[in-house]
């Protein structure tokens, strides 16, 4: 299992990946829902990507429930 800052960064990377334009500056408690450019198509490409990189689908909750980068990597290291 990644160390919590090698999920986050892990994450972050994701997350950059998902959007079309990728974002500077993202840190664990960044805000996701106030990451610019991060739609619907976005979300689900990141999501795509948490769960091939889990190796398992995600629970819809879980990602509900998400409101930082930190939450979106402890949902990575589950």
């Amino acid at each position: 299992m990644p160390s919590e800052d090698d999920a986050i960064n892990e994450v972050i990377m994701m997350i950059n990946r998902a959007l079309d334009e990728p974002v500077q500056g993202l840190t664990a408690d960044s805000q996701v829902l106030e990451i610019k450019g991060l739609d619907s198509l976005a979300m689900e490409r990141l999501a795509m990507e948490l769960s091939e990189k889990r190796g398992k689908e995600l629970e819809p909750l879980a990602f509900a429930q998400v409101e930082t980068v930190r939450d979106l990597a402890a949902v990575l290291r589950s």
